[in-house]
């Protein structure tokens, strides 16, 4: 039998795990923004000499507007630089009007990815001496968000609250984090979505489908998985919804298609598929001075990227196979799709640089993870496990730069 004091403490017991539990909650995405802040500040001052704009990574090969000369940006000499760099440009200059477009490499392909460059606009006021911190603060708001998420998500299924910070291993996210592209996003929209439809159709849900759509254009791989799964399961509801969703991002895809350069790619169909990967797993793209022990280690880490790739879409087929009314086992197909496309018909340079292709796989792989948070099974954990270390490895040289300045 219980004693009235067993019975007066439990419910106290309760109240003080469900407070721990909500610092928590806030605990880890603050943990999660503090720690790459202290990143890309040592980076930024140990590597870059103090200059944040190294952070877009502006190559000499697209010059800078004359209208942001006052920003004295970092530009790497005798470098066709990364994508973060245009989108800089879109967040200076999101409407088209003052004719940042044409310093862009292809104006329509970037500008429909407009959510953070959009945001860092309106958070600056338009104030364009105020636009470059607004573009970080809007990453490390994403950053929050997705780990948060990505802690609801693990409570939700009695899992450890720290695996949340697991958010910051994601390829996307540490490509966002070294060089402020927008996938960081996508990334933490991915994970928003997969707690709002475990929980269930609502208005969160369908507001994130419709804010993935406008984060690039494999947002709406979210869109098109969740309206396929719906109908599937006879919700005719949710798919009109789904459509309706789709709408904004549509609509500024017009507005972009009116206003910028039509954009029309160059693929050619590969004879052998991932014959790309393939090349970059046998020819690791690492500075040829690096030594033999770097050079294997980089092959062995692409190496890991393929199996994890293609390990990633057989799991996919298994998990459909048994979940095939699942809204992210049916969105990780639609990914699997996507990955089979352009391993086979991408462009040769996609498969050149891991911050290429991986970000773009990202929620693949973070549907998988999920997955294996959800159900227990390491299984689904491990295309991210193979994937991860040949990401973490572009930030070598910048960690010894730190640690050699640290030991004086």
């Amino acid at each position: 039998m219980l004693s009235e004091h067993d019975v007066e403490t439990r419910p106290a017991a309760a109240v003080t795990t469900s407070r721990r539990k909500v610092l928590e909650l806030w605990l880890y995405p603050l943990l999660a923004v503090t720690l790459v802040i202290g990143w890309q500040t040592a980076t930024v001052h140990v590597n870059y000499g103090g200059n944040w704009t190294a952070l877009f990574c502006i190559g000499s090969r697209f010059p800078v507007p004359p209208q942001l000369t006052h920003e004295h940006a970092y530009v790497f000499p005798d470098s066709p630089g990364f994508d973060g760099q245009f989108y800089h440009l879109i967040a200076h200059d999101p409407v088209f009007s003052q004719g940042f477009s044409r310093y862009i490499d292809a104006p329509e392909y970037r500008y429909r990815r407009i959510l953070v460059p959009a945001l860092a606009f309106l958070f600056a006021g338009g104030d364009s001496r105020r636009v470059d911190w607004a573009y970080l603060v809007v990453c490390w708001m994403f950053i929050a968000m997705g780990t948060s998420w990505a802690c609801r998500f693990a409570h939700m299924h009695q899992r450890p609250l720290w695996l949340g910070l697991l958010f910051l291993c994601l390829p996307a996210v540490l490509a966002s984090i070294d060089r402020l592209v927008v996938d960081v996003a996508l990334s933490a929209l991915t994970v928003g979505f997969a707690l709002y439809a475990a929980r269930g159709p609502s208005w969160e849900l369908y507001l994130i489908l419709a804010v993935a759509a406008l984060s690039r254009e494999t947002g709406f791989l979210l869109l098109g998985g969740y309206g396929v799964s719906s109908a599937l399961r006879g919700r005719w509801g949710a798919v009109l919804r789904c459509a309706v969703a789709a709408l904004p991002a549509l609509g500024w895809y017009g507005f972009v298609h009116a206003n910028a350069e039509a954009f029309h790619p160059t693929e050619i169909l590969a004879v052998v598929p991932f014959r790309h990967l393939i090349d970059a797993v046998m020819h690791p793209a690492i500075p040829s001075s690096a030594n033999t022990l770097v050079r294997w280690l980089a092959g062995a880490a692409e190496a890991l990227v393929l199996a994890g790739t293609l390990g990633s879409m057989m799991i996919t087929a298994a998990w459909v196979i048994r979940r095939k009314h699942s809204p992210s086992a049916m969105i990780a197909a639609v990914f699997v799709l996507l990955c089979l496309l352009l391993g086979t018909s991408g462009p040769s340079d996609l498969f050149a640089h891991v911050f290429n292709y991986a970000r773009i796989f990202t929620p693949l792989y973070l549907l998988l993870a999920l997955q294996a948070v959800a159900s227990g099974r390491v299984l689904f954990a491990l295309p991210l496990a193979c994937v991860a270390p040949r990401a973490a490895m572009q930030f070598g040289m910048q960690v010894l730069a730190i640690g050699q300045r640290l030991l004086g």
